[in-house]
C-alpha cells in the first residue's frame, strides 16, 4: 500500500528557467524543446510503503513518463540513487533524519529509452527482504532521481523517495495476566496431572508460512518474572520446578493463523504442598522473522493433599426431566435465570415424567476415577417453592458398575431435609445467606466413575409418581451442583 506524502523536490533543479529571445522579447523559447516533450516520474515526492517483514521482496511499481505536445520525439533517461550530499540537503529541507537504504536492500533498472510514439516505461523497484533485518530505530529511505543528459526532465516530478514502513507480523497468546489456579493432588494418581490450555494467534492471515513458536525456558528469566510478580502483588510466590511441567514448541502449518497450546503440570516426588507460579511467555519464532508479544501469562498451581473441585462438562451431566436446561447446574451461577427446574408441563410423546425408584434424578458421569478416597457434593438452591426436601445419592465405581446407594459420613442413606437451614424470602425465592447450600460428605466410597443425585420429594410433593396429569404440580428445582474429591 502506498501512502503519498508529496513534497515538491528542489534537488532536481532549484528553478526551471525559461529564456526569451533578444530579438523578440515577447516570444518565449524552451531550451531543449521541453514544451514539446519532457520526462517525469508518475509517482514522485515522498512515498511511504507498507513493507511486510515476511522473508519476501516487495516490488514498488511506477512509470517513467514522457509528456508534452509531440509524442513522436524519442528520448533516453536514467534513474540513479541520491548522493549523500543530496540526501543531506533533502533532510535539511524538510527537517528529517532519513538514512540511505544499504545497497543490498534494493534493485532497479537505471537506463530507459523511449522510441518515437512511446509514452511511458515501467519502473519497478525491488525492495529486498533484507530490509526487515535493519535497525528499526533508524528511518531508512530509497531516494532516486530521474535524469537525462540530453533531454528535458520535469523539475517538479523527477525525485522519488521511497520510505519502507516495516510491519512485522506478531504472534501472541490469547491469555495474558493471572489465570484461574490449576489444582494438582499429591497422592491421587488421577489428579496428580492437570492441563492448562491457551492459544497462540498470528495477527494477520497466514499466506503459506510455516514456522515454530518457542516458549521461554530460561530459569533465570522465569525466576525474574516470578520475583517481579511477587513485588507487584505483595505476596511471595514459588517458581514451579521445570521438572513439573511441559510447554511444547508450537508449529504453524501453511494457512494456520491460530494454534492451541497445552501446558501439562504434573506432581513430582519431593514437591511440598502449597502454591506455585508458572510464568508463560513466548521467546521467539523460528522459520519466519516474526515477533512475539511480550505479554506474560501467570499460571498459579495449587498443590494439595485435600479436596479438588472436579468440573464436569455439558456432555457429562444428564437428567430424566427437562434436559435442555440441565447445563445451568454446572455454569457456576446462582440467581435469576441460572437455575434448573424439572418438567412442569406435558411433553408430546413423553410417556414417563419420573422414575418410580429414583424420582427426578441428575447424573454426572465421566469422573474417570478421580475420586478414590473422599467426595463432597455441594448442592445450591434458589427457588423456595420447588425446593428439594428428600434425596438419595448413588454411585458407580470401577468395581461395581451398577447404581449403588452410598452413605454420607454421618451414616445417612436418605438426605432429609436436603436444605435444613434454608430460609424463605418470598413465596418463590430463598434467602441466599448460606442456608441455600448443602454439603454432602462421603468417605471411602471407592473409585467413583459416576454419581446420581435422586430427588424423591420437594415442596411440591412426592417425585416418584409424576404423570402427565399431575406434572404441573410436582416438580423440583436446583441452581448448582459442585463435586469435590480426591
Amino acid at each position: 500500500m502506498k501512502k503519498n506524502i508529496y513534497i515538491t523536490s528542489l534537488l532536481c533543479g532549484w528553478m526551471a528557467f525559461a529564456t526569451t529571445s533578444c530579438e523578440d522579447p515577447g516570444e518565449v523559447h524552451f531550451d531543449d524543446d521541453s514544451f514539446s516533450s519532457t520526462l517525469y516520474l508518475k509517482d514522485n515526492g515522498l512515498q511511504e510503503v507498507d513493507f511486510y517483514n515476511v522473508n519476501k521482496d516487495l516490488i514498488f511499481s511506477t512509470i517513467v513518463g514522457k509528456g508534452g505536445t509531440d509524442n513522436d520525439i524519442a528520448r533516453t533517461a536514467a534513474v540513479r540513487l541520491f548522493t549523500q550530499e543530496e540526501m543531506d540537503a533533502y533532510n535539511k529541507l524538510i527537517g528529517s533524519d532519513y538514512v540511505l537504504l544499504p545497497s543490498d536492500c534494493y534493485e532497479f533498472n537505471q537506463q530507459y529509452a523511449f522510441e518515437a510514439g512511446v509514452e511511458s516505461q515501467p519502473l519497478d523497484i525491488t525492495l529486498k527482504a533484507a530490509i526487515g533485518e535493519l535497525d528499526q530505530d533508524q528511518e531508512y529511505v530509497l531516494p532516486v532521481k530521474l535524469i537525462s543528459e540530453t533531454h528535458s526532465v520535469n523539475p517538479n516530478k523527477c525525485d522519488l523517495i521511497i520510505k519502507p514502513k516495516v510491519i512485522t507480523p506478531q504472534v501472541s497468546m490469547s491469555d495474558i495476566g493471572i489465570q484461574t489456579p490449576l489444582k494438582v493432588h499429591t497422592s491421587n494418581t488421577y489428579l496428580q496431572q492437570a492441563t492448562f490450555t491457551t492459544s497462540l494467534k498470528l495477527n494477520m492471515p497466514n499466506e503459506g508460512w510455516k514456522f515454530k513458536v518457542h516458549p521461554e525456558t530460561d530459569e533465570d528469566i522465569l525466576h525474574f518474572l516470578v520475583d517481579q510478580y511477587s513485588i507487584e502483588t505483595g505476596k511471595i510466590h514459588k517458581l514451579l520446578p521445570t521438572s513439573a511441567y511441559n510447554i511444547p514448541v508450537v508449529e504453524f502449518a501453511e494457512t494456520e493463523r491460530s494454534q492451541k497450546l497445552d501446558i501439562t503440570v504434573k506432581y513430582q516426588e519431593g514437591m511440598t504442598d502449597g502454591d506455585y507460579l508458572l510464568p508463560i511467555i513466548l521467546k521467539e519464532v523460528e522459520g519466519m522473522p516474526f515477533e512475539v508479544n511480550a505479554g506474560t501469562c501467570y499460571l498459579p498451581i495449587s498443590l494439595t493433599d485435600g479436596m479438588i473441585q472436579i468440573k464436569p462438562t455439558d456432555s457429562d451431566i444428564t437428567t430424566n426431566s427437562s434436559p435442555k436446561t440441565i447445563g445451568k447446574l454446572i455454569d457456576g451461577g446462582v440467581g435469576e435465570g441460572l437455575f434448573w427446574e424439572s418438567y412442569y408441563y406435558t411433553v408430546e410423546g413423553l410417556e414417563s415424567y419420573c422414575d418410580p425408584t429414583y424420582g427426578i434424578y441428575v447424573d454426572i458421569s465421566n469422573l474417570d476415577k478421580k475420586i478414590t478416597k473422599a467426595m463432597k457434593i455441594r448442592l445450591s438452591a434458589y427457588a423456595w417453592h420447588t425446593l428439594a426436601t428428600k434425596a438419595k445419592v448413588y454411585a458407580k465405581t470401577v468395581s461395581n458398575p451398577e447404581w449403588t446407594l452410598i452413605k454420607t459420613n454421618d451414616d445417612a442413606e436418605e438426605i432429609a431435609p436436603v436444605f435444613p437451614n434454608a430460609k424463605k424470602k418470598t413465596n418463590y425465592l430463598l434467602e441466599l445467606d448460606g442456608g441455600h447450600i448443602r454439603d454432602l460428605d462421603y468417605q471411602d466410597c471407592g473409585e467413583v466413575t459416576a454419581v446420581r443425585i435422586a430427588f424423591l420429594e420437594s415442596k411440591k410433593g412426592t417425585l416418584t409418581d409424576i404423570t402427565a396429569a399431575n406434572v404441573g404440580s410436582k416438580l423440583v428445582g436446583l441452581a448448582e451442583i459442585e463435586i469435590f474429591g480426591y
